[in-house]
């Protein structure tokens, strides 16, 4: 199948060594800039009283106990690192989402499909497209919309694409390969599965 789109130069040059014999591009693109999602309608009301409470208690802590001692500082100090994960989840997460879209990067070739992370390090996260199995689509008014490659876990599915992601530091959750709100997601889609087609057929 022949290129249906160019594909960004900058991309083509960064994954150009990635890429296997006879693997040819046929789309790249990156996130569109949006920063909310549906997950949103529940994290921000939830991060918020979260955030609330443990600020509140701190305060009330530092109140009560305005002495400096071992007990104070093993009592507040845990109300400190909630008052600190509140505020990533309300402003936090959003600066490290908006950082990771913009060195983010979606191939589709005509093997696989390709997902380049520049943050916090390179890494490729790669699926042969005869060996997919399911392809979720979600697309809102705009046609913006996201393609899910496999079946997501809980992690995946509570945290994915909400800049919640960056606590799995333990690389404990499986993150299924994804193209997070990109333009014209249902021809990126149909691409996608006319060449699964074009590979069992």
């Amino acid at each position: 199948m022949d290129e249906i789109v160019k594909s960004p130069q900058h991309i083509t040059t960064m994954i150009q060594s990635d890429l296997l014999k006879r693997e040819n591009i046929l789309w790249a693109g990156q996130p569109e800039s949006t920063l909310l999602n549906n997950k949103d309608f529940f994290f921000i009301p939830f991060t918020v009283v979260w955030t609330g409470i443990a600020m509140f208690s701190l305060l009330s802590a530092l109140v009560k106990h305005n002495q400096l001692s071992l007990f104070t500082f093993c009592f507040v100090s845990p109300l400190v690192l909630m008052v600190l994960l509140g505020l990533y989840a309300v402003f936090g997460r959003f600066i490290y989402k908006s950082w990771k879209k913009r060195n983010t990067y979606y191939i589709v070739t005509n093997q696989r499909i390709l997902v380049l992370s520049m943050v916090p390090s390179r890494s490729l996260q790669a699926v042969f497209i005869n060996q997919l199995t399911t392809i979720k689509q979600s697309l809102n008014s705009r046609g913006i919309g996201s393609i899910m490659f496999g079946n997501s876990s809980i992690g995946d599915k509570m945290y994915g694409n909400t800049g919640m992601e960056v606590f799995d530091v333990l690389g404990q959750v499986q993150w299924v390969p994804a193209f997070y709100d990109i333009k014209d997601a249902n021809t990126v889609y149909q691409l996608i599965s006319n060449l699964q087609n074009e590979s069992t057929g």
